[in-house]
């Protein structure tokens, strides 16, 4: 196969349909994934036609690289008729939130990352993320228990509703044990290890797979927009659902209780905390910020704070909030 080139974003849009499927077919061919069809997606003012790919039985697509401003400086969008009544609900919730310690904007700059100039690789990109699972198996047999918890082991095995059950603090180093009730009557036990972020990377190279890291993921999310969310400056998506693909194609920052994980990050999460500002209650727009491109949950350059995040990941992943998206880097030529 004759060498190509893989072309920024605004070369790329300029291709031909035709073009386009000849050129993520190639794409195709240098990296192992099945070609399946072309799409476009258009979402909040973005598009981009391209390559849906079958990888390890899972969807991924072509991401053609950009460079990018990343970040959030303050609002960009205050001409737009719903930002006066936007900016004030979010003074209403800053408000109740940090009672009356930040204004607005000056409490958004240390949650939200800096404004700052990437380069993006183009990357073939996993569709939908993944729900982190990390766990051994051992023989409940040979289980060393605690009375209390083998009464409880005891009144679960007589609950015939209850088929799966988790223990926390099992063991120093093994938080949790989950045992799950197999149709022959047997017991399946597991040990949940506390994967970290490393310990997730090397497995995905093992794959041939890389994490995103946040300028990737951000750019993934949000395009390169320079507004707070990502279609705009306003109130008009606030407290939906968008467990749907965005102008890229990648289903991404749809639930604030999903943590995705990015590499190479002092706080390895985005597009969701867990559910920590969900669960607060009665915030009007404030709660939808966790899904912003922009926010990170934490002011970074705070030495207090990056002390509380090590404290925070000590404990490693968790099968109940984390979730990941595996990517394949591209070169620009081949």
């Amino acid at each position: 196969m004759e060498s190509f080139i893989i072309p920024n974003r605004t070369a790329y849009n300029a291709l031909s349909s035709k073009e386009k499927q000849e050129l993520t077919q190639k794409i195709a061919l240098c990296t192992g994934a099945a070609w399946k069809k072309m799409q476009t997606f258009s979402l909040w003012g973005q598009s981009l036609e391209t390559a849906i790919y079958t990888l390890k039985d899972r969807n991924f697509v072509f991401i053609p690289g950009d460079t990018v401003t990343l970040g959030w400086n303050g609002f960009s969008d205050t001409t737009h008729p719903d930002f006066p009544k936007f900016k004030a609900a979010l003074d209403e919730d800053i408000l109740q939130y940090w009672g009356g310690q930040f204004q607005t904007e000056e409490i958004l700059k240390h949650l939200t990352t800096p404004l700052r100039q990437a380069v993006i690789p183009p990357m073939l990109v996993e569709q939908e993320p993944i729900n982190f699972t990390c766990s051994q198996p051992v023989n409940f047999e040979e289980l060393t228990l605690s009375e209390q918890y083998q009464q409880s082991i005891e009144d679960w095995k007589a609950n015939p509703r209850s088929h799966q059950i988790t223990f926390d603090t099992f063991q120093l180093g093994n938080p949790k044990l989950r045992l799950t009730k197999k149709k022959e009557g047997s017991i399946f036990a597991e040990i949940l290890i506390p994967a970290t972020v490393d310990d997730l990377q090397k497995h995905l190279e093992t794959q041939g797979f890389t994490l995103p890291n946040g300028d990737q993921w951000e750019y993934l999310c949000g395009g390169g927009c320079q507004t707070l969310f990502v279609w705009g400056d306003n109130l008009e998506f606030c407290d939906e659902e968008w467990e749907q693909p965005n102008f890229f194609g990648l289903t991404i920052a749809f639930d604030p209780y999903a943590q995705e994980i990015v590499k190479d990050s002092i706080w390895p999460y985005r597009g969701g905390d867990g559910g920590v500002l969900e669960c607060y209650g009665d915030l009007n727009v404030l709660n939808d910020l966790i899904c912003s491109p922009h926010y990170i949950e934490w002011d970074i350059s705070d030495e207090t704070q990056r002390m509380q995040i090590q404290e925070c990941l000590e404990d490693g992943l968790s099968e109940d909030y984390d979730c990941y998206r595996r990517i394949l880097v591209l070169d620009t030529q081949y």
